[in-house]
């Protein structure tokens, strides 16, 4: 069976430049990944690395004169570039606009000296030139030192540098995220790529609605990842996940999420859009990817989630919030039950219930009960009992993994460390479709 290495989504969804670097080769500035050996030649500037782990390297190509559009200036350069190491078709780039710059980046599975691996292609074009940037590796630990490499690149900024594209929806960065503004809108990126940060998201500038929000999640599902394609759609489509609701002040949202592919195969990609109102027929966008241990709805996410501020909206007072918190939810773990009851009139049941089984199959069940007061202001759930008090960020999602759910999301940010659990609604019959 062929390995599947996570693509460097960090280079393939969101290529920001950064300020200058001490290495320069050209056109570019970067950071050359640590520990590896370098070689600079006639052929371009070199680092390499093979040991134990796999084979990795990064290679900088001499720049040429040459105009045209950036997408096919990319596959000739990857024709002339990648070809003659790996026999695999040039994948649809990605392109971006960084000053007087266009960056192409695309990436694909391949076969590099008889081993399974990942390679990862940047061309830049602008002032009459076109330079390329390889990075191949035959292994994850080394795929994640390409991709940091690669996402320290910098061609500059002149005085012709594109401006920013002006989002319309205000937000604040999650904890461990760097945002840098572009011509797209916002990308915010992991400080340090680590298991507690696994995606990148953005913000992107509003665009004109197609008349749903499940058809505006579609379109920039394309156009975020040009060439690319769902794994899973038509009949399969349930094995994508949908996500919908309000936000604190009443705004609604639509989540969308799919695992990507390209040519045909199969790849550790995952994408998710979120589409938000943005005034009359137009609406901002949320996405998010990453590798698989990217899911799109990480804690980052949901930091970030509850910070969003869509300018204009008029707020319902957390009117729809309160109304959905409203019912009985459970939550089931291990051997355990956890149910909340919620009241109209501010009351609230805590129950839990234990079952014991012992070696001789003999089984018990013990029961815990408390009540208490809630309220609920924006997404803060204060939760009253007695003398103790209990605070959380909420989120009421309607949600389809297989089937149609409910859910309430707890978010308790006094955790070492932080966490969010999960409670499913009873006794609730989806809308129909």
């Amino acid at each position: 069976m062929a390995m599947r290495f996570a693509l460097p989504a960090l280079a393939v969804l969101a290529f920001a430049m950064t300020e200058a670097r001490a290495d320069t080769f050209e056109l570019v500035s970067y950071t050359p990944p640590p520990g590896w050996s370098a070689q600079r030649d006639a052929t371009g500037q070199g680092y390499f690395r093979k040991d134990a782990a796999g084979t990795g390297a990064v290679f900088l190509f001499p720049g040429r004169a040459a105009s045209g559009a950036p997408a096919s200036l990319f596959a000739e350069e990857w024709r002339a570039r990648v070809t003659p190491l790996a026999s695999v078709p040039a994948p649809q780039p990605r392109i971006q606009t960084q000053g007087e710059f266009a960056v192409a980046t695309g990436a694909a599975q391949a076969t590099i000296q008889g081993q399974p691996g990942a390679v990862v292609f940047v061309t830049l074009v602008g002032r009459g030139r076109v330079q390329s940037v390889l990075g191949i590796a035959t292994a994850d630990e080394i795929v994640k030192q390409v991709t940091a490499c690669l996402a320290t690149l910098d061609v500059g900024s002149g005085p012709s540098a594109a401006p920013a594209a002006e989002v319309e929806l205000d937000f604040d960065p999650p904890p461990g995220y760097a945002a840098t503004r572009d011509a797209n809108g916002v990308t915010l990126k992991p400080k340090t790529p680590s298991r507690d940060t696994p995606c990148t998201y953005g913000v992107l500038a509003p665009r004109p609605s197609r008349g749903s929000f499940e058809a505006d999640a579609e379109a920039v599902l394309g156009e975020l990842l040009p060439g690319w394609q769902k794994r899973y759609s038509g009949e399969n489509e349930h094995h994508n996940k949908v996500k919908r609701g309000s936000g604190a002040t009443g705004w609604p949202f639509y989540w969308y999420r799919a695992e990507m592919q390209q040519g045909g195969q199969p790849s550790p990609l995952t994408l998710m859009v979120m589409i938000v109102p943005a005034g009359p027929k137009r609406v901002s966008v949320v996405w998010g990817g990453g590798d698989v241990l990217c899911t799109a709805d990480d804690l980052g996410f949901v930091r970030l989630f509850h910070s969003l501020r869509p300018r204009g909206w008029t707020s319902d007072g957390g009117k729809a919030l309160a109304q959905g918190l409203v019912g009985s939810w459970t939550m089931h773990s291990g051997n355990a039950v956890g149910v909340y009851v919620f009241r109209a009139d501010g009351s609230f049941d805590d129950g839990r219930q234990v079952t014991h089984t012992n070696d001789t199959t003999e089984t018990t069940t013990s029961r815990t009960a408390a009540g208490g007061r809630w309220t609920l202001r924006d997404a803060e759930l204060s939760l009253a009992s007695g003398k103790s008090t209990r605070v959380y960020r909420i989120r009421i999602v309607d949600e389809h993994d297989v089937i149609w759910m409910r859910s309430l999301y707890l978010l308790d940010e006094t955790g070492a460390p932080p966490y969010e659990v999960h409670y499913a609604r009873q006794n609730w019959t989806p809308p129909a479709q």
